[in-house]
């Protein structure tokens, strides 16, 4: 099917070098939303501990039990506040990675078919005769191989666009729990 069998060795290695750059470029795009996610919580850790600090030292100062419930409420604000920008941000960190590894995926995806089209075009040319039905088969065969790629794919991508909706429902129904307790506090 190749003419030289030095031609199959740099098809298969150029087949290789392609896989081999999409899981670097995954990987790194996975190393750096794991940074971005430790960066947020070595933030929010510093930031809940300093916080934490400044509304013992105003809840001691309370000089009536109203002022002290109503320090109580206001902190109790300001922490789903912060909860809600936290999962905000978390959000944010992970629709950019899915994002990133879709589109690092489309390109690879695209250079592995080409170069797959490329290696069956050379194979056809220098192909012997009688040979067509087995060139046709495999042809077949990896349509199919990315038919199922896509379709893993199209269907990861809806499960994560659900997830997404779910985090965001969670969070907008912990912020309205949140609200109505606090609202209810600020009655008493």
């Amino acid at each position: 099917m190749f003419s030289k069998p030095e031609q199959l060795a740099q098809a298969s290695q150029a087949l290789f070098d392609a896989q081999m750059r999409a899981f670097q470029n995954l990987t790194g795009k996975a190393v750096g939303s794991v940074q971005q996610l430790l960066e947020l919580n070595s933030q929010a850790a510093k930031a809940n501990a300093e916080e934490t600090l400044a509304a013992v030292q105003q809840l001691a100062l309370a000089k009536s039990p109203q002022a002290f419930f109503a320090l109580s409420a206001e902190q109790a604000r300001a922490n789903a506040e912060r909860t809600l920008a936290y999962s905000r941000h978390l959000k944010e960190i992970a629709h950019g990675l899915q994002a990133d590894l879709h589109k690092t995926s489309e390109a690879q995806l695209l250079e592995v078919k080409n170069n797959v089209n490329k290696l069956m075009s050379e194979m056809s040319k220098n192909a012997p005769e009688g040979s067509a039905q087995a060139l046709a088969l495999l042809k077949n065969a990896i349509e199919q191989g990315n038919s199922s790629f896509e379709q893993i794919t199209k269907a990861s991508e809806d499960a994560v666009v659900a997830l997404e909706e779910q985090v965001a429902q969670a969070a907008e129904q912990f912020a309205k729990a949140v609200e109505s307790s606090l609202a209810q506090l600020a009655k008493k």
